[in-house]
């Protein structure tokens, strides 16, 4: 093979070699296109219709339980992470301060019952008396009258000599002894009045330590319940630290309750993403936890503020140089419909929102 054919068969295997590697390269670059409009442009589609975040949380309600009296815990029905339902047992307190002192208080009572009884008595009995005197007065009324005009009959009599003078004077002392005999009766109705009074004010203060004495009672019957501590709704035992045997102060958080019913999350978006987001909006969720479950929402309420406005020390950018930070502000997201019963969403879990502004 003589050098010309050699160098034109190199070439054209040259050319060949070529030509293969464009063709690979054409087809690579599509398939690198392909793969990008495949995959870039919904994710580019979605970002124009979306504002999203995974600056995003779970939140719910805890509530912080705390006994209402003091004393030692005596029983525990719960447990670590145990699910409650509204009014369930959690815990006792030892009764026994309480029972003695709501024993007191009945007794208390009881006296204070038994003293208007007394009184009671004493009025009925007054009362009589006042009646009685009354009827004594009426009485000497009416022959006070009746002396009266004896007297005055005789003593003209007297004046006409038709009567002795020691006659008249016997009837002059009968009458002076009617007067004084009503005077007496006057007084006497007035002591058993007075009395009465005295008596009905006596039974006024009686009832007011009787009412004293029954609410009293109904706070010793409370605190009595109130040894005994339940759930105030649905929910889950978060941290919980009741022991039998540990003594525990009225207000002192033993148990910390999440409520697994009443979960939103709380969005932070920047503010520049603010624009468009409103309140009802769709909003798509993606747990961290649960990456496959679907999660849908929508946005309940755009908070009135920035979080560093509300934070313990808010910034103060008029005391030196400024450096410009986005801001973010809290958007709530109430939770709609999640896509699998077995997930169990708790506070504090990391999440992704998208809200949907169009």
């Amino acid at each position: 093979m003589d050098a010309q054919k050699y160098s034109e068969k190199f070439e054209e295997k040259r050319q060949t070699t070529v030509s293969r590697k464009k063709t690979a390269l054409f087809a690579g670059l599509a398939a690198a296109v392909i793969l990008l409009a495949v995959y870039a442009v919904p994710k580019i589609i979605f970002n124009i219709h979306h504002e999203s975040t995974d600056n995003a949380f779970v939140k719910g309600d805890v509530v912080p339980i705390a006994p209402m009296v003091k004393g030692k815990v005596t029983k525990v029905y719960i447990e670590d992470n145990m699910k409650v339902k509204k009014g369930g047992k959690l815990f006792e307190l030892d009764r026994t301060e309480y029972e003695i002192a709501l024993k007191q208080k009945k007794e208390e009572l009881s006296a204070a019952l038994a003293q208007i009884a007394r009184i009671d008595a004493a009025i009925s009995q007054a009362e009589q008396t006042v009646n009685q005197s009354k009827s004594l007065l009426e009485k000497a009324s009416t022959e006070d009258d009746f002396a009266k005009k004896e007297m005055n009959r005789y003593g003209r009599l007297a004046d006409e000599n038709l009567v002795s003078r020691n006659f008249f004077d016997s009837v002059k002392a009968k009458a002076d002894e009617s007067r004084a005999q009503k005077k007496a009766s006057e007084s006497s109705v007035g002591i058993s009045l007075a009395t009465l009074t005295t008596l009905r004010a006596d039974r006024k203060t009686a009832e007011f330590r009787a009412n004293a004495s029954l609410q009293a009672v109904r706070a010793a019957e409370l605190d009595l319940d109130r040894t005994v501590v339940y759930a105030p709704s649905d929910g889950l035992i978060g941290q919980n630290n009741v022991k039998e045997g540990r003594y525990v102060l009225p207000g002192q958080t033993v148990i910390s309750m999440v409520s697994y019913d009443k979960l939103w999350v709380e969005a932070n978006f920047k503010e520049t993403q603010l624009e468009d987001i409103r309140i009802g909006q769709y909003v798509r969720i993606k747990a961290d936890a649960f990456p496959s479950v679907k999660i849908a929402g929508h946005v309940d309420s755009i908070q009135p503020g920035t979080g560093s406005s509300f934070s313990l020390l808010p910034a103060e950018n008029a005391t030196g140089n400024f450096v410009k930070v986005v801001q973010r502000v809290p958007v709530k997201i109430i939770l709609d419909s999640i896509d699998s019963a077995e997930i169990s969403l708790i506070p504090g879990l990391s999440v992704i929102a998208s809200v949907q502004t169009d």
